[in-house]
């Protein structure tokens, strides 16, 4: 009969800590100066597109994306690589992927159409290959570099920036367009959005989260101090793009407000300002927009830079309204820089896991981060030194979940655990799936102890012992299973015929042995194959034991009637030892060995 006395659980989990793990392997550039991981595109957690400008592969400076998807713990490229037309054109500096079979490819110094002007090509996956979906969508004017920003919401529909376009609002007032797949041809819809002024750079970023929203970037703005920047939001109402709410002003002069700009959702918009000297010299700024249904209202405070010329916000991505990634590029620091992730709790932003950092000097420089949902975030480092060469680049991503942890638990008796399956026995192999405080799956490894207790007992009859050490006990009279008063140790000496059992608590747990009978109180058990005689008995302490031969070693060991061990004697070439039995009056035994032969005699002191 087990009894339970004692549960033990403790729960080794990270659900809450928001710690990252790196998803699978570097993905690194193919050879050195490709700068790959400038531009990253992750339309979902196992997918994920990664531009390399210099990629020399099909001529000088041509660029390549590559796309890979996620088997297991290894990211796998789909399909060949997607080459630039032409020598120079850095194709892949910008990519939006929609979806896993989707993607869009800026190749902002594309010259096909004019020098400079930009191109910009749609692919999709047919089963086996990247296809490109009609033609090329080129910029119109010399000096375009059309493409230089790029935003996909779905597979008919992408936005791109030309910041550096000139045009009746002045040299590098910018614009952008939106085209859809009318499906045989990429068409305009409605007209360009024009930058308000000169030097506005509008394009510089732009993002849509849908077919019929999107979102302006222009650094260069003045309208709240020289180059201060801003952020317009713009509508489509069915025949034209209008804007959404006023424009959204940086805070000062030199902010680059709208240098990254980033909209989950039509009524949520983040605006990244890496000039901000808000908090410290460009220590830069992110801000959160909400559309209160009248106006662009802040969310909670800004989400300042750590440290002076952090020019943090410099590249941000929103998932969801309630989650951003921001890039600390840190432009003036021979630093790696990092990206941290920031959670909303319903009243402020708070960082959500460690920085995530580059490894050596520079591989900060102009990365980029995608985040397709709450707790997958994906980093480009162009300028990181590998196996393939001097800033070959590499490309990591990071999941904000634990997704592993250990429930340890001591139970001394069966355990039903939280899959609702009782085990009886240890079990260090059980796994049950939790959804954790991130909103991600944590899988739990059960390490369940139940500790065996030994509760045999040696009869050496009259007297048992329990053969488990470094124990409680406490001896039981089966007729009732009631406690013996005073029989708490390891061994029991019975004074009367009957049944018995012991007790054992071990480590906290407590077992109890069988029932053992003990039939011989007062029948004398021998080996010595004559009667020994112990004389007097009564006695008053003094006893002399008399056997029938001269052995060579006697012990002799006196147990009073609780079976507690009161001396014990050796004694050497003797037939007729003499002991003493120290203690008060009351009934003792008389444990006899010498060689392999062993006698049990009971007295009585007086």
């Amino acid at each position: 009969m087990r009894t339970a006395l004692l549960l033990i659980s403790i729960v080794v989990l990270a659900i809450g800590a928001y710690a990252q793990d790196q998803i699978g392997q570097d993905i690194e550039g193919e050879s050195g100066g490709d700068n790959s991981g400038i531009s990253v595109s992750m339309p979902d957690a196992n997918t994920v597109a990664i531009g390399a400008k210099y990629n020399n592969g099909n001529g000088v400076f041509r660029g390549h994306v590559r796309i890979y998807t996620r088997n297991g713990s290894e990211w796998i490229q789909k399909g060949a690589d997607i080459d630039g037309k032409a020598d120079n054109e850095m194709s892949g500096l910008t990519v939006s992927m929609p979806d896993a079979n989707t993607v869009a490819i800026g190749a902002p110094y594309n010259s096909s159409n004019e020098y400079l002007a930009g191109q910009v090509r749609i692919f999709t996956w047919n089963g086996s290959a990247w296809v490109q979906k009609g033609a090329d969508i080129d910029g119109k004017l010399r000096g375009d570099r059309f493409g230089l920003s790029l935003s996909m919401p779905d597979v008919n529909t992408v936005a791109v920036g030309s910041a550096e376009n000139e045009n009746v609002k002045g040299d590098y007032s910018g614009y952008v367009r939106i085209y859809t797949w009318n499906s045989s041809a990429w068409v305009q819809k409605g007209t360009d959005i024009k930058g308000k002024a000169k030097y506005d750079q509008s394009g510089k970023s732009i993002s849509m989260p849908d077919t019929n929203t999107v979102a302006i970037g222009a650094p260069g703005n003045d309208g709240n101090g020289d180059n201060s920047g801003h952020v317009r939001v713009y509508n489509w109402n069915g025949s034209a793009w209008v804007q959404k709410g006023a424009d959204i002003n940086g805070d000062a002069e030199d902010d680059e407000s709208g240098m990254s700009v980033s909209m989950p959702d039509i009524n949520t918009v983040a605006v990244g300002a890496p000039g901000n000297d808000g908090n410290g010299i460009d220590r830069g700024h992110v801000r959160i927009y909400r559309w209160s249904g009248l106006e662009w209202v802040q969310k909670g405070d800004d989400i300042d830079g750590d440290a002076d010329h952090d020019n943090s916000g410099s590249v941000i991505s929103m998932p969801d309204a309630n989650t951003v990634a921001v890039k600390v590029k840190k432009k003036y620091e021979m630093d790696t820089g990092y990206v941290h992730v920031f959670k909303w709790n319903g009243s402020a932003w708070i960082q959500k896991g460690t920085d995530m950092e580059g490894e050596i000097t520079y591989d900060w420089s102009n990365s980029n981060v995608s985040m397709p949902d709450a707790i997958t975030v994906a980093i480009g480092d162009p300028y990181n030194d590998n196996g393939h060469g001097v800033t070959a680049g590499r490309v990591r991503i990071y999941s904000l979940c634990n997704t592993a942890g250990t429930d340890v638990i001591t139970a001394c008796d069966s355990y039903t655990w939280i899959n609702g399956i009782t085990y009886t026995a240890s079990n260090y192999a059980a796994t049950d799936t939790l959804t954790n405080v991130a909103g991600c799956d944590s899988v739990v490894t059960l390490n369940l102890t139940i500790p065996t207790i030994d509760v045999s007992v040696t009869n050496t009859s009259p007297t048992l012992t329990a053969n488990t050490t470094d124990a409680e006990y406490q001896w039981l009279d089966c007729s009732n299973m009631a406690v013996i008063p005073g029989a708490a140790n390891r061994s029991f000496t019975a004074t009367t015929n009957g049944s018995y059992a012991v007790e054992v608590t071990q480590n906290g747990c407590t077992d109890t042995s069988a029932c053992i009978v003990v039939n011989n109180i007062g029948i004398l058990e021998n080996d010595f194959g004559g009667v020994p005689v112990i004389y007097p008995n009564p006695c008053f302490g003094t006893l002399t034991i008399d056997l029938p031969v001269v052995y060579a070693e006697i012990e002799v060991i006196v147990r009073n009637y609780m079976g507690q061990e009161i001396s014990r004697q050796t004694f050497l070439n003797s037939d007729k030892p003499e002991i003493n039995v120290d203690g008060p009056a009351g009934i003792y035994f008389i444990d006899i060995s010498a060689g392999n032969k062993r006698a049990f005699l009971k007295v009585i002191k007086e």
